[in-house]
Formats: C-alpha cells, sequence, structure tokens
C-alpha cells in the first residue's frame, strides 16, 4: 500500500477535524501518524492518482485545515511513499473516522 503524505508537523500538533477527507475517489480518510517529535499527514494513495482538480483541491484543504491548528510544512501534489504495512482507510472496509492522538 502507498501512503500520501500531504505534510510534516510537530508531533504536538493538535489534530484535525473527525472524519477528515483527502484525495481518492472515494475520499481517503486523513490520520496523523507520529514518530518522535514529528508528525506526518497522511492518507492511503489510490493506485491511479493523476492531477485531478477534485484531487488538487482536497490536498489543498488538508492543508489549510491543519495549518489553522498549528504549523505544517506542506509538501507538494502527488507526495507519497510505499508502506509495509496496509491501511483500509480507503477501501471503505476499514475505520471511516481516524483521530491524532
Amino acid at each position: 500500500m502507498t501512503t500520501y503524505v500531504y505534510g510534516i508537523a510537530a508531533g504536538t500538533h493538535p489534530g484535525l477535524p473527525d472524519g477528515m477527507e483527502g484525495i481518492g475517489k472515494p475520499a481517503c480518510t486523513v490520520r496523523i501518524l507520529k514518530q518522535g517529535d514529528l508528525a506526518a499527514i497522511v492518507s492511503d494513495a489510490p493506485e491511479d492518482l493523476k492531477p485531478k482538480r477534485r484531487d488538487l483541491l482536497a490536498h489543498q484543504n488538508v492543508l489549510s485545515e491543519a495549518g489553522a491548528a498549528g504549523s505544517v510544512l506542506p509538501m507538494r501534489f502527488g507526495s507519497s511513499h510505499r508502506m509495509t504495512r496496509p491501511s483500509s482507510a480507503c477501501s471503505g472496509s476499514g475505520p471511516t473516522t481516524t483521530r491524532s492522538g
């Protein structure tokens, strides 16, 4: 599974609204992964991700919401990382909301 990265924040970032949706159709649930002093704002990445208006706006919306709560280093559209542990936040078979803390 590939993980889409919206931005990087301090590990103390207060989080995102419950049920925040990001890129993809259906929209993938956005979550925060914390490691040490840093936090990554991420979601699952669709296999066929292309720069469609819907996804560009979703990317910007996630960054706007995250930035309203604290400082965020934004990543450019399309930034992703292959993960070894799959998530099901995009498939509809897993949880529909994920809290940061």
